[in-house]
């Protein structure tokens, strides 16, 4: 079963540089300043594409969602959640001030 990726027409369009880059219809200068991002960036967006597909572009993908999610909760309503689990909380996903 094929996930389904909820995306900008930023994130799309990220997608299609990296498409064409991966085709060897750009080069990396190219698609860095497509993009407005330096070529280091486009090597290791380009890694993380190819390792795992669109969904690494989608700041909207499951796994971001619950780690939001649980750092909202331990920022906002500390008292919900016990000690014990506040703390292995913040070892696993610490909060960002």
């Amino acid at each position: 079963m094929k996930d389904i990726i909820i995306m900008s027409n930023r994130e799309l369009h990220r997608v299609e540089i990296l498409q064409k880059l991966i085709d060897k219809q750009l080069i990396e200068p190219e698609a860095a300043e497509q993009l407005s991002l330096s070529v280091r960036q486009i090597r290791r967006l380009k890694k993380a594409y190819k390792a795992n597909g669109a969904k690494v572009l989608s700041a909207r993908n499951v796994e971001n969602l619950v780690i939001i999610s649980i750092q909202m909760l331990l920022r906002n309503y500390p008292w919900l959640i016990s000690k014990n689990t506040t703390l292995i909380l913040n070892l696993l996903l610490p909060v960002k001030n």
